[in-house]
Formats: structure tokens, sequence, C-alpha cells
């Protein structure tokens, strides 16, 4: 009979209710357990009707919610909250298969940023799993990206978030086109494959342009470290570069292969070509090598990086080429120059972002490296300069320099040194460099220093504090040349606030010594404390004076040379002594001259000390100009003997004598070998006895000399002493202007005219006046009056045509206050130290 279910179930429980207890407890439990398996077997039915149910949804109805308008609408409005970009998609499809995978299809994907477009996608098509919420795979025939403002998007919203890169979570990528917008700079690469298969990862591209590539690289580069990269010390790239690589287990393999890899270097602009190169990477290890050519030379290069995927990965690499005087010529600037050639190595080595640099500069017999007139030498010698740099965050170690002789392989530095750059707002600025030798090195080597000397050695211990711009340690300088100056030895003793030095040598012919105190800055102006010099002695030399042989190995003119190409030093001398034995300039001879002054802004203000003169003294006071090697000084003496002083200045040997003083003011040109001057002088009781020895030639051509017809005493003074003065303009070997006036009691003179001292030659003329009614015993020029009258001066020449000379001749007395005078001309050429002279007498009524 067919019982219902319900039914059973309170017939069991009456049953049970009318048993005794042991056996009512095994009928509850046999109850209870029916009862659980059937709500058992309840939940799990519901559980997979719910699973269906959403199994369900997500093959079908998700598919619908995705595809719908408001769905999509609602995702560009949240894409916009977070991002600020504005996404607009054109035909998309969402496609859900059985397994749960998700294909999303877009004819086009446009995203704008600021009204700007940020990136589009053409014929986008991508695999997803809603199991594990990944993206596996994305396919696109075109995509445009542009970088600067997905990076201001990216810097926005992660201020002060650090990113964590799982290369993991990298889908599959394939695109075939995809242009990149960067810094204004486009650049496209063509077939980018990133292949993504059970932890085998593959990434393939072609021909991406090498240019944008790098713009790209140091960007990236620079968002968490802005300092100075090495790729940005060359420009212009171009080339194309591709790709063949694969990661597994954290183990990187496969080939880059650079086409036809072009730059050119920031500094000088110098071209670099590599047509083809390779490089392999295996077990995280790159290799590889390369020719090409370093502007028209040629250049090797191999580099090596190791652990390429760690932080801690590190870089070698190695590049070799030479520089020659061609390129120079054609790439550096006009103040680097080479001889022949010198060929050059480069080693580096990055790690944990130090890098460490080494520079060979091998130079052959008889090549030179020239740089603003100074010279590494030791021409024929072959020759090594060294460098190696350390860069340590935001300083860079000069760690060593050198300079060395190579004799059969065999290195021997003759100069080295270390130093340090720091870091001063992005820039790297030189901090000190110290400087060493083994023996004596040429003084070109030291770079700015070989500027302002030519030639020498120099030997020492120093240091170059660039910030307080000074020098500290001790050393010498022997057998240089400075502003004609040849230095036989220079000392030098520097601390902190003063370098001491002591020279000697020899000045155009003459030895010298020096002592100064210089202050220790040296940087714009050298201030100099004190200093003295001190001459044997000094020759001033006219012009078309032949230039004498130095005692060293070098002429005057080699000096002066040497000199030009010098460049001066800009300094201030605030006690400057210069003192010399004996100063000669033709038959001038000066003793014991002491000068005393400063220099500033080129000019030396000086005064002489008082000195010995032709029996009398004499000092001055002038300038001296070193910008152009001119001077203006104005001499001063003292009851002098005016026939010595004529011998000396003017070669006139026993023409005049008495007591003078005289001023003379002096302009000198072209380092004092061009003379300019004026002087005045006065002579108390003198006269001018050689005059009495020369013949004058009268209309007759009868010659007849003076001392013949006097019956004066010519070798006493009191004879025919008068007072002298004159002046005349002193232009080198010639006298000009020359104007003197001589006056006695009955009679005075004027004397104008040339006179050329090298040639001793005269063109003189003498304009007189005298007192008719003066007594026969007074001489005119030691010619007794009357004679004058009645025999030379017979026919007479007008006073009107020499009216502008005879109102210059002084007064004379007249007998008994009458004036009753007259006139006279006497006309003198040739030389007055020999009896070659023409004399020639006119009256003049």
């Amino acid at each position: 009979m067919f019982v219902h279910r319900k039914n059973l179930i309170n017939c069991i429980i009456i049953y049970l209710c009318t048993k005794p207890c042991a056996n009512r407890h095994k009928g509850i439990l046999i109850l209870k357990l029916i009862f659980e398996k059937k709500f058992l077997i309840s939940f799990l039915l519901c559980i997979l009707l719910l699973i269906s149910a959403i199994y369900l949804f997500l093959l079908f109805g998700l598919c619908n919610v995705l595809n719908s308008k408001g769905f999509i609408q609602k995702a560009q409005d949240f894409v916009y909250q977070k991002t600020q970009l504005k996404i607009t998609i054109q035909n998309s499809k969402f496609t859900i298969t059985p397994f749960l995978k998700v294909n999303i299809k877009a004819k086009k994907v446009i995203a704008q940023y600021n009204g700007k477009n940020a990136f589009n996608v053409l014929n986008l098509s991508a695999d997803a799993d809603l199991k594990t919420l990944s993206l596996n795979k994305i396919y696109t025939d075109e995509i445009y990206i542009n970088i600067d403002d997905l990076m201001l998007i990216i810097k926005n919203k992660n201020k002060n978030r650090k990113q964590n890169f799982n290369f993991s979570k990298i889908p599959s990528v394939t695109i075939k086109k995809m242009f990149v917008v960067y810094n204004n700079t486009k650049f496209q690469t063509n077939n980018l494959t990133f292949l993504k298969k059970n932890k085998q990862y593959l990434l393939k591209a072609q021909d991406i342009p090498v240019d944008s590539t790098v713009s790209l690289v140091l960007y990236f580069q620079k968002l968490n470290d802005p300092k100075k990269k090495f790729i940005e010390n060359f420009k212009n790239y171009s080339g194309k570069i591709s790709f063949n690589l694969g990661l597994k287990n954290k183990i990187l393999n496969g080939t880059i292969e650079a086409i036809n890899l072009k730059a050119q270097t920031v500094l000088f602009d110098v071209p670099l070509y590599f047509p083809d190169a390779k490089f392999n990477i295996k077990n995280n290890e790159l290799t590889g090598y390369a020719k090409g050519t370093f502007g028209i030379e040629k250049i090797e290069h191999s580099l090596k990086i190791t652990d390429i995927l760690s932080p801690k990965r590190e870089t070698t690499g190695s590049a070799k080429s030479i520089l020659s005087d061609k390129m120079a010529k054609i790439y550096l600037k006009q103040d680097i120059k080479i001889k022949k050639y010198i060929e050059i190595k480069i080693d580096y080595n990055i790690k944990n972002k130090k890098i460490d640099v080494k520079y060979y500069l091998n130079l052959p017999k008889g090549s030179d490296l020239f740089y603003k007139d100074a010279y590494l030498g030791l021409r024929k010698k072959e020759r090594r300069f060294f460098a190696r740099t350390y860069k340590d965050c935001d300083n860079l170690h000069l760690k060593k320099y050198s300079y060395s002789i190579i004799n059969k392989n065999i290195i021997k530095e003759i100069i080295y040194g270390k130093g340090l750059f720091i870091n001063k707002n992005g820039h790297l600025l030189p901090s000190y460099v110290t400087c060493t030798t083994n023996g004596y090195a040429p003084v070109s080597v030291v770079g700015s220093f070989g500027r302002y000397v030519q030639g020498g050695k120099f030997s020492g211990k120093l240091k170059y504090d660039f910030s307080r711009k000074t020098i500290t340690g001790n050393f010498e300088v022997i057998n240089t040349i400075f502003n004609n100056f040849y230095v036989k030895s220079a000392k030098i003793i520097a601390n902190n606030k003063t370098a001491n030095i002591s020279a000697f040598g020899s000045y155009l012919k003459q030895n010298f010594s020096c002592k100064a105190s210089v202050k220790n800055g040296f940087y714009g102006k050298i201030i100099v404390h004190n200093m003295n010099l001190f001459l044997d002695k000094f020759n001033i030399k006219h012009k078309g004076q032949k230039a004498k042989q130095n005692k060293n190995k070098y002429t005057i003119k080699d000096i002066n040379k040497i000199s030009s190409k010098v460049r001066d030093i800009d300094m201030d001398i605030e006690n400057w002594n210069i003192e010399t034995d004996t100063l000669t300039m033709d038959n001038i001879i000066l003793n014991d001259i002491k000068l005393f002054g400063s220099l500033k802004d080129a000019i030396f203000q000086f005064e002489m000390s008082e000195l010995s003169f032709a029996k009398g003294v004499m000092f001055a006071k002038g300038m001296y100009n070193f910008n152009n090697n001119s001077s203006c000084i104005d001499f001063f003496a003292k009851n002098i003997d005016s026939n010595m002083a004529s011998e000396m200045l003017f070669n006139l040997k026993n023409q005049v004598q008495g007591i003078a003083n005289a001023s003379l003011r002096a302009k000198t040109f072209n380092n004092l070998e061009d003379i300019k001057a004026k002087l005045l002088f006065e002579i108390e009781d003198g006269f001018l006895p050689k005059l009495a020895n020369k013949e004058f030639i009268f209309k007759n051509n009868k010659k007849i000399k003076i001392s013949s017809l006097t019956n004066a005493d010519l070798t006493k003074a009191q004879a025919l002493s008068s007072d002298i003065k004159g002046s005349f303009d002193f232009n080198n070997y010639k006298l000009e202007n020359i104007i003197i006036t001589s006056r006695q009691k009955s009679l005075a003179m004027l004397i104008n005219g040339l006179y050329d001292i090298k040639q001793q030659n005269a063109d003189i003329n003498i304009y007189g006046k005298y007192d008719k009614q003066a007594p026969k015993g007074v001489k005119i020029l030691f010619v007794p009056l009357d004679w004058i009258i009645n025999f030379a001066l017979r026919n007479d020449e007008a006073q009107s045509k020499y009216s502008d000379k005879l109102k210059d001749i002084p007064e004379i007395e007249y007998k008994k206050g009458i004036k009753n005078q007259r006139y006279f001309k006497v006309d003198i050429k040739g030389n007055l130290n020999t009896d070659n002279v023409k004399v020639n007498i006119v009256g003049i009524q």
C-alpha cells in the first residue's frame, strides 16, 4: 500500500514515542540523518542552480551588459573621473566563450587629454580571462601614443606613490605599426611583438628609429634620475634598430642589431657612424663589437653588460680611434691643433650608478697637441697622456692623470696628479687639481700657465683650489721666457695667502734678479704686494739699431717673436722698485738708477731718485704704459757740465761750455725704441769755442779762419762768455725746431735750424745784432766787429726778409743809451765735428 511521505514520517514519530527510551534514542538519530541528508542535497542543488545561473549570465547576459551603450558610457565616465582621459570607442564588441574567455574588439579607440589626442588604437583585439581577471593578449593594426600627455597623467596620479613593476602582468602584444610622439618628435616601429607563453616571454621589433628610441629611453631614465646621462654626450641620432629577445625564468637571451647608426658628439660636432652594430645576449650577459668611423678616421667599439636585468648590472666597454691633423682642421676649434696624429682609447665601467672611465692619448714621435698656444712638448719622444675619472653620485673624481714618456714599452711619468669636480646646479665644476713632477716637466703641459710663458721646464708639487683660485705648494720654473725676460730660474713658495717668488736670468742681454710677494688669488687681476727688480745694465736702442746676440741660446729677435705670442698677465703692483747699475743709450751713460712707483691697469707711475749726471744732478718722474709700450717721462737736470752733456746727448764734443740747467719731456713708443722729446735749457757764462776754428766763406770764395782774425784768448770762457738759452725737439737722431739765444753786452744772437746726431750734420742759421758804436775789441763769433763791417758785410740784405727772426733776438746794451744797431746772418752747413763745414756771413740792413 502506498503511504504518503509526510504521513510516513508522522507515523514513525508516533511509533518512536511509544517505545522504550533506548530504542527511542536510536530512532531519533536515524530520523536526524535522513533529514540532514535531504537538506544537504537540497543545498547543493541550490548552489548548482546559482552557479549555473551566474555562468549563464556571464555567458549570455554579461555580453549584453558590456555591449550596451549605458555600460560603455559609465566606463568612459569612470576612466575620465580617474585619469581625465576622454575615451571614445567606435564599433566595440564583447564576446565570451564557454570557457569564460573574453574577446574584446573595437574598430577605433580614441583617448584625449586636455583636448589633445593621448593615444589612438585602430582594429583593436584583446583576450582576457574572467576566471583570473587578467589580460592575456592584445593585437592592433596601428597605435598612436603621445608620451608627454600620458606621463603627465601618471605624474599627477602617482605623485607620492612608488610603482613596483611586475613583468609577469604584461600580456602578449602584437602591434603592426606604432607611432610614438615625445617632445615633438615622432617615431615609428613595425611588427612589434611581445609573446607570453607559460613564462616563455618573447619580444620582437624591426626598424625602430634610433633617434626617437634614444629620446624615449632618456625620458624614462630621467623620471627617477634626472642627472646627466651618457647618451647626452651625443646628438643628432639616426639609424634603425631591431631586436629579438626572449625571457624565461628571469634569464634573457637574444640579439639586438643597429643598422646605419649615426650620431654627433656634443663637443666639436664630430660625426660617429657604425654601419652594422650587433649585440648578443646570452644568460643575461650582453656582448657586442662594432667598427665604424669617427669623423674621417676609423673607430672600434666593444661592449659587455653582465646581469642585464638586475639593478646591480655592470657595464664595461672600450673605444679606439685616432685624432689626426686633418680631422682637427675639419672638426676641432681653432684653438685646438694636432701635429700628425694622436691615438685615443677610452675604457669605461658602470656599476651601481658609478661610472669609471680611463682615457689614453698616445702621441707618437713628432706628434703634439696644441691648445690655446700651449702644447704638450717633448715632441721627439713617444708619450702618453692618461686620465681616470670616477663619477660617484654628484661628484666626479679625477682619480689620476699623468703625462709620461714611453721608451721601449717602459712608461716613465714626468707629471701626475688628481682632482675633483662637484655638481652645482646641474653642471660639473672643478674643485681642485694637484700637480706633481717626477724630475722636470715642460712648462707647456701645465695648460693655462703655458699661455703666459714660452718654453722651459718646471718641477714641484702644487695644488690648485678652483673655488679660492689659489695655488699652494712649492715649484721652480727654469729656462723659460716671459715678456722679454729669459728666466734662468724662478722659485715659488705659496701658502693660502701669499706666493713668494725669487727669480733670476737675463733681460735682452743683461742679468736681472727679481723678488716679489704676490696675493694668492690667481683669477682675474693678479695683485703683487711688493716687487724688487734689479738689472745689471739696460740698453735703450733706437730705430735702425741691429739686435745683439743674447748671451743665452735665444737671440733678442727670438725673444721678441716668442713674447709676442705670450699672453700678458693682468696684474697690479702696489710697490714696484726697479734698480739698474748702468743705463746706456748711444753715448749716454747713467749709473745707479732707482725707480720706485706702482703699476695699476697696466700703467707704471714712477719717480727716479736723484743721480749724478755730467758733474751735476738729474731726477725724473713719469709713466710707462704696458698696453701699448709707450711712456711719458719728465727729466730735470741741475748744474750740469754743458760740454759733457752735449757730447753724450748730441755727439758734439767741445762745442759748448758752461754750467747748465735743463728739463726734458720725453715720449717713447715701441719699447723705448722710438723717442720724441722737447728740451729746454739755460747755460750761465756759456760760449762756443769750437766755432772759432771754422772757416768763413766770403763772396769772393776766400776762406778765412775766425781764430786767425781775432786777438782774443779763445781758451778762456771769459773772453766771449754769455748767457745761452734754448729749446729744440728731439726726434730720435734728429734735433728739430732748434731755437737758441745768446746775449752779451753789445752782441745778441738767435740760432735755429736742424741737426742730425747720427750723421753729425747741421743746417743752422744764426741771426745776430750788435751796437755799431761798440769798441773794436768786441768780437762777433770771435771776429772783430770792424773787420766784419769793413770786409764781410759789404753787400747787405733787407731786414724785411728776416723780420720774424730778428724780432726774437735778445736786446743788447747801447753806448750812451743811443740805439744804434746793425744785423747780420750766418749760415752753417756740414759736419760740426770735422773741418768740412761751410760758413757764410751776410749783413742785414
